[in-house]
């Protein structure tokens, strides 16, 4: 390649590339950061409107444990992101590695969240939105929220960098 046509000095080539990785590495997880709000919102209404055995879901143990583990893991996917994203934002060093971690991490994580949150939701959670609401029910994407997601874990390179 001709010297005029490069990015950076010679021998920069893969480090410039993997550095392009990083703003991808850390709006995914930023994406998964919605998820796991919008997971959180979800559970704690189903939990306290599905009613089994004569109390809400979220009242029996194992309802309730899978609700505490959605909620504080979305806190957790939101301040790893943040950190990530002011440590990037700050431009005092280089994040590859912390970028690609947070990647790893929040796109594990939310999976975990989006399956709990159709395992709460029992039948319904996978159940297509298209099906509850033709049933007259809320057209709430559990199932595909799960599915969705899973393609973070491949997107923007490999787990190592």
């Amino acid at each position: 390649m001709p010297a005029a046509n490069r990015l950076g000095a010679e021998g920069q080539g893969l480090k410039i590339a993997l550095t392009t990785l990083n703003t991808g590495r850390l709006s995914i997880p930023g994406l998964c950061v919605g998820s796991g709000r919008w997971s959180l919102k979800i559970a704690r209404e189903w939990s306290n409107a599905r009613v089994q055995w004569g109390r809400p879901v979220g009242m029996h143990e194992a309802v309730g444990k899978k609700v505490a583990f959605i909620a504080a893991s979305a806190f957790a996917l939101d301040a790893v992101f943040e950190l990530c994203a002011e440590m990037a934002d700050a431009g005092q060093k280089d994040v590859r590695i912390e970028a690609a971690l947070a990647k790893l991490w929040c796109t594990e994580i939310s999976c975990r969240i989006a399956d709990e949150l159709v395992q709460i939701r029992g039948g319904r959670g996978f159940e297509t939105a298209d099906s509850l609401e033709a049933r007259g029910e809320r057209a709430v994407p559990a199932e595909q929220q799960l599915r969705d997601l899973r393609i973070n874990r491949i997107f923007e390179g490999p787990r190592r960098s």
